[in-house]
């Protein structure tokens, strides 16, 4: 500051009243772990726009266009190349975050420790998909025609991933914006619905007009797999069978 002819500066003697005297600390509790997590699935998301930017759109394209879908199948698309590697692996980290934070609120799920509830999150996406694969080859032994179950379980695969390239943004405000969290957990909630909602009206749609099944058994494979553990698992989570604390 530039002094006076008085050699006093001119800002000495301002009316400006200090709102607190002294310095205060933000009380903000960064989660280490999250922030990891988060920065390696955008990393993970940026190379992967960068190597396959016309794939990953044909890839959002697929879960609401069945045209989009079967031009990526027949472009070789496969679950072990890095492309859908490192989208699945976005998916566990973004869904295990969110239903974390929402588990939080909720108070669903809960352990002594509640650092034990982002890994088990981890464990249990990663354990779910697996099983899925698994599920989805011997349940194939079975069946006379296994291209209509490999294309299901391909539809489903892009719905997944679909959902991790939405929940990555949310997850990302949920943890450092300003936004109110009860309209992001909304928003996070809409996306697996909605994604939800359609995968089952296509199945609907193309389980009987491209394989000729009837509507009858395509309700009752989607009940067998889809509805029925879904509502077998909120009512686990509603009726507190899973609070360890």
């Amino acid at each position: 500051m530039l002094p006076t002819a008085n050699n006093s500066h001119i800002f000495s003697a301002h009316q400006l009243v200090p709102f607190h005297p002294d310095v205060l600390l933000r009380e903000v509790s960064y989660n280490f772990p999250v922030f990891i997590l988060l920065i390696g699935a955008s990393t993970l998301l940026l190379f992967v726009y960068l190597l396959y930017f016309k794939k990953t759109l044909q890839l959002v394209q697929g879960v609401f266009s069945y045209g989009s879908s079967r031009q990526l199948q027949r472009e070789g698309y496969s679950f072990f190349k890095f492309f859908s590697l490192a989208l699945t692996a976005v998916y566990i980290i973004c869904a295990s975050i969110f239903f974390m934070d929402l588990n939080i609120r909720m108070r669903w799920i809960t352990f002594q420790h509640n650092e034990w509830l982002l890994p088990a999150y981890l464990i249990c996406l990663s354990v779910l998909l697996l099983t899925k694969k698994i599920f989805s080859s011997v349940f194939s032994l079975f069946l006379k025609n296994q291209k209509a179950l490999n294309d299901y379980f391909f539809q489903y695969s892009f719905s997944i991933k679909t959902e991790g390239l939405l929940l990555l943004p949310v997850c990302l405000l949920l943890h450092y914006s300003a936004i109110p969290p009860v309209y992001l957990l909304f928003l996070g909630l809409l996306i697996p619905g909605l994604i939800f909602v359609v995968r089952i009206m296509r199945t609907l749609l193309w389980g009987r007009a491209e394989y000729g099944f009837s509507i009858f058994h395509i309700v009752l494979y989607l009940c067998t797999v889809e509805i029925i553990p879904l509502v077998v698992f909120i009512k686990i989570l509603v009726a507190g069978w899973l609070q360890f604390s």
